[in-house]
């Protein structure tokens, strides 16, 4: 049986993660493990960051990644978003098994077995730590809520039909 320490740090995670079957990520030190995804939500995610790629960034070296990525938010907090976009500047941050800090866009294509961490949880998680904007995609509900101006926890949302999404983020339709 594996031992694990609480809370659950970098540290550890490496270790943990290689023992369990699942998607693991560390809430504020409780590991969490979620289902892979489906095929339809793999889909959703690879048409999502086939469109974002296609949108010439404004320096040219801007990167659209898809998970599996870890994202460190801090000492006890290693999320997964389904794609994130990483500015030319925070291309450097990016060691091999994931992030220090975090993207400028993070996104979630909702799931049964995720919807509420995405929604409530990591909604509240990147905007505590400054992510520029969280995309929450709900394919049921055909819509893309775009969260922006992070302060004290909260984001402003902005919801958009399936049509095109504008980012605040500069040169970003999608």
């Amino acid at each position: 049986m594996l031992a694990i320490s609480n809370p659950l740090t970098y540290d550890a995670f490496p270790h943990v993660r290689g023992a369990t079957n699942d998607q693991t990520k560390v809430i504020e030190g409780e590991l969490v493990g979620t289902p892979f995804p489906s095929s339809f939500h793999q889909a959703i995610v690879l048409r999502l960051t086939r469109a974002i790629d296609r949108v010439p960034a404004k320096s040219g070296n801007d990167a659209v990644l898809f998970a599996p990525i870890d994202g460190w938010l801090a000492p006890d907090t290693i999320v997964q978003p389904d794609a994130v976009v990483l500015l030319e500047d925070q291309l450097s941050a990016m060691v091999d098994c994931g992030g220090e800090g975090f993207p400028s866009i993070a996104i979630a294509v909702l799931s049964p077995s995720s919807s509420r961490r995405d929604l409530i949880v990591k909604r509240r998680l990147f905007a505590t730590h400054d992510v520029a904007e969280y995309w929450i995609v709900d394919p049921a509900g055909k819509t893309v809520t775009i969260n922006t101006e992070p302060a004290d926890g909260h984001y402003r949302p902005v919801v958009t039909s399936l049509a095109p999404a504008t980012s605040a983020l500069p040169g970003r339709v999608i």
